[in-house]
């Protein structure tokens, strides 16, 4: 390691991986005060990436603890900070409350923590994530964690009822469509039959018309006969 004083600030910069001790003195003949300091040098890609969860079973809505650790090759955590661990952020199998760990991951002594709740239905939970760039591996492996959501009798009541009150509304908005449809189709039959109608009526307006003009002449014709028999 090096180290810079710059206006009593002192800078210390790793050079390779490791463990080092730094001593601090004031710079007197005989020095009156010192600190030591243990240091640890660490890489900043992760040969391993592992996410665990503090339990393997849970109950319904319980608390999850899930850790994501990022080992370097030397075995040592990878340096703080924020590292792409993921190539996107990770996913789960079934619905969790909280957020899962996202693609850059912000460690701290090579891990990071998250917290999230399980979900009400039982059953297995796989938390899942695509190997990113700040890993060493050329082939991208899927690094993933499983855990099992225990039976709850009310929780699983819950989550049925959900599910039936959902099936009970795309039920009746099924049924509101095919409503609204017969009424369409009632709409346009009723319109059809006006049009009948009307046009029903046109043509006896012009039956009745041609039957008074035929009228009118024999009216005529019967006046002209009379008038021949008298004379």
């Amino acid at each position: 390691m090096t180290a810079t004083d710059t206006s009593g600030v002192i800078t210390v910069t790793g050079v390779a991986s490791g463990t080092a001790t730094i001593t601090l003195a004031n710079a007197t003949a005989s020095a009156t005060v010192t600190k030591t300091y243990a240091i640890t040098v660490t890489k900043l890609t992760a040969a391993s990436v592992k996410i665990t969860t503090d339990k393997s079973e849970y109950a319904a809505g319980e608390k999850v603890t899930i850790t994501v650790t990022a080992t370097d090759s030397l075995g040592a955590g990878v340096a703080d900070g924020s590292r792409n661990l993921f190539s996107a952020q990770t996913t789960s199998t079934s619905a969790l409350q909280g957020s899962l760990p996202a693609a850059a991951v912000v460690l701290a002594g090579g891990k990071a923590t998250y917290t999230v709740y399980a979900p009400l239905a039982s059953g297995p939970v796989t938390i899942s994530g695509t190997e990113g760039t700040a890993t060493d591996s050329t082939t991208k492996a899927v690094v993933s964690a499983t855990f099992t959501v225990l039976s709850d009798g009310v929780a699983e009541a819950a989550a049925d009822a959900a599910a039936e009150a959902t099936d009970a509304a795309n039920a009746a908005t099924d049924a509101a469509n095919a409503a609204a449809e017969a009424a369409d189709a009632a709409t346009a039959a009723a319109q059809d039959a006006a049009d009948a109608v009307a046009a029903l009526s046109t043509q006896v307006s012009e039956m009745i018309n041609a039957l008074k003009k035929q009228i009118t002449a024999l009216t005529n014709l019967v006046i002209k006969i009379q008038k021949k028999v008298k004379a």
